[in-house]
């Protein structure tokens, strides 16, 4: 009996709970379509209505024009985030003062002063050229602005009154300069810049107080500055794909610096006082012009990745070995004759990249990298490999293709944690082998 009433209490709960659900459905949906009804009547104008709006990660409104009939300004998160597609819906910005995202399209053609009325907008995005761009300059609550795909990008003085401004963002556009100005920017800790042309980066832009990290990505830099203010707190610094020939002495005064990217120059020579970048952890230098690997780089001792692909090295030195915390070392696709003993002192090293060298022999003391996970000797011209390679028990992929490896040592079944092995080319008999020893790792035998 017990067991029967406990059985109708539980099906008398669940009946109760769809009825309830169903109730609240509905009674929501009614709440909405009401809202919706209210706040189109409120915001519709001449040749500009509201169609709809729907709680979709936030409140989403829906504006289409009378006209056209189709879609005009797609408006996100409502009361946060606005993208205005054209000039006649200028005017509807203003009843929307809680906004603190602003993005202005390709029809917008002119900025109105009474942008400022929006005293909680933080962010704000411009596309295309537009009249009136001082207008932005009255607007001292922005925190980040971003210019994108200006013909005609001048930058004014005036720019020192956006004194909340912390990210500055340039893509594609042509720019008369940067003002002087842009150091009384106290705040700005981010300035980036894309496919702009400068010739020669500013030495003013190290002189933004506060500055923290600073891209010129693509923008024909062919010097960076000489007058680098000593003890600057940048951290960041990426001038890749420029047309750089050296790295300067004027470096050394960034002692702050953790990541320096400078891949896709041409750069030939690297000053010794990159010696002073102690805090440095990220180096890339990848497709440049080096000819010998710069042994002030060696004095480096909290680098952790360096990245030297694509040059002309010859020889890597002995002092290598000076590099402690070396994770990722990349120096492939140079012209390196072989591996200098003291490789082994890098304890830490999780992946070593080496193809496309002129490399003959691996030394023993590859066997001491215990933490190593990848090893690329790719097109290379080894021969053999040391017994020492089973010592690598962490290893989990190794590129020997493009050798002229005939047998792989039999200590190669050591590596219990090996996942793919490209050896190419091989025979029917190491194949074999390989099978034998090596049952779980996936064997890549072709280009």
């Amino acid at each position: 009996m017990e067991k029967g009433k406990k059985a109708k209490w539980l099906q008398r709960i669940f009946i109760w709970s769809i009825i309830l659900t169903t109730a609240g459905s509905i009674f929501l949906y009614g709440a909405v379509m009401e809202g919706k009804a209210s706040f189109a009547r409120r915001y519709q104008g001449d040749d500009f209505q509201i169609r709809d709006f729907s709680f979709h990660y936030g409140l989403t409104l829906y504006a289409v024009g009378k006209r056209s009939g189709k879609y005009t300004p797609y408006v996100w998160n409502f009361f946060q985030k606005i993208e205005l597609l054209h000039d006649r819906h200028m005017p509807y910005i203003l009843n929307f003062p809680e906004t603190n995202k602003l993005k202005f399209g390709r029809m917008v053609t002119h900025i109105p002063s009474e942008l400022a009325k929006l005293q909680k907008l933080q962010d704000l995005h411009i596309y295309l050229d537009k009249d009136n761009l001082a207008a932005i300059y009255g607007i001292s609550s922005l925190k980040s602005l971003s210019f994108r795909s200006m013909k005609k990008l001048h930058l004014s003085n005036q720019i020192s009154q956006l004194n909340n401004l912390q990210i500055l963002k340039i893509d594609r556009c042509s720019l008369n300069g940067i003002p002087l100005s842009i150091r009384d920017l106290n705040n700005l800790y981010s300035l980036e810049m894309r496919s702009c042309r400068l010739a020669k980066m500013p030495g003013h832009l190290l002189q933004v107080p506060q500055l923290k990290s600073l891209t010129c990505l693509k923008c024909n830099v062919t010097k960076i500055a000489d007058t680098i203010r000593k003890s600057h707190p940048l951290k960041h610094l990426d001038l890749g794909k420029n047309a750089l020939t050296e790295i300067p002495a004027s470096i050394g005064n960034l002692i702050h610096l953790e990541r320096l990217l400078l891949p896709d120059n041409n750069i030939v020579d690297v000053a010794d006082e990159i010696s002073q970048l102690v805090q440095l952890w990220k180096l890339n230098l990848n497709a440049n012009s080096l000819q010998e690997f710069p042994t002030a780089i060696t004095k480096l001792v909290n680098l952790m990745h360096l990245h030297m692909r694509g040059n002309e090295i010859v020889k890597i030195p002995q002092e290598i070995s000076l590099l402690p915390e070396l994770h990722n070392l990349d120096l492939s696709d140079n012209k390196i004759v072989e591996i200098p003993p003291g490789i082994k002192q890098l304890k830490n090293l999780h992946n070593l990249y080496l193809a496309n060298n002129k490399i003959t022999t691996l030394p023993k003391e590859i066997g001491a990298l215990l933490s190593l996970r990848e090893l690329d000797l790719g097109n290379n011209l080894l021969t053999e490999l040391p017994m020492e390679i089973g010592k690598l028990v962490h290893l989990r992929k190794l590129s020997i293709d493009g050798n002229k490896i005939r047998e792989i040592p039999s200590t190669i079944s050591q590596l219990k944690n090996l996942k793919e092995l490209r050896y190419t080319p091989i025979d029917d008999k190491q194949r074999k082998k390989i099978e034998k020893l090596l049952p779980n790792v996936y064997l890549v035998d072709w280009y």
